[in-house]
């Protein structure tokens, strides 16, 4: 009996980031910071939401964090990363890139 060989075979996928800015509120917190997703080009052309709508998992790793009071906006903390947990979340939303860059 003669093993097959394994065939070489090509995969390439062409996978970009995407960086959304998200704003979350978890209870009396305000959270805003940056997720990088991968997007293959089929999906590069969706809107912000549709991103998060589509993420799977049930923790979202940010960068650039900030944490306000939800009232009175007082920054509370800063930090350059921070892991928010989607089971506990009230609301989320995503700013259009076009907001984010007049921001800047």
């Amino acid at each position: 009996m003669h093993e097959k060989e394994p065939k070489d075979i090509d995969l390439k996928a062409t996978v970009e980031l995407h960086e959304l800015e998200l704003v979350t509120y978890i209870g009396d917190l305000k959270i805003t910071g940056f997720a990088h997703l991968g997007v293959d080009q089929s999906t590069s052309s969706r809107r912000s939401s549709d991103f998060i709508r589509a993420f799977a998992d049930n923790r979202l790793t940010l960068s650039r964090v900030h944490v306000y009071n939800k009232t009175t906006n007082e920054l509370l903390d800063a930090s350059p990363f921070a892991i928010i947990n989607l089971d506990r979340v009230d609301m989320m939303y995503a700013r259009e890139k076009a907001a984010t860059e007049a921001r800047s």
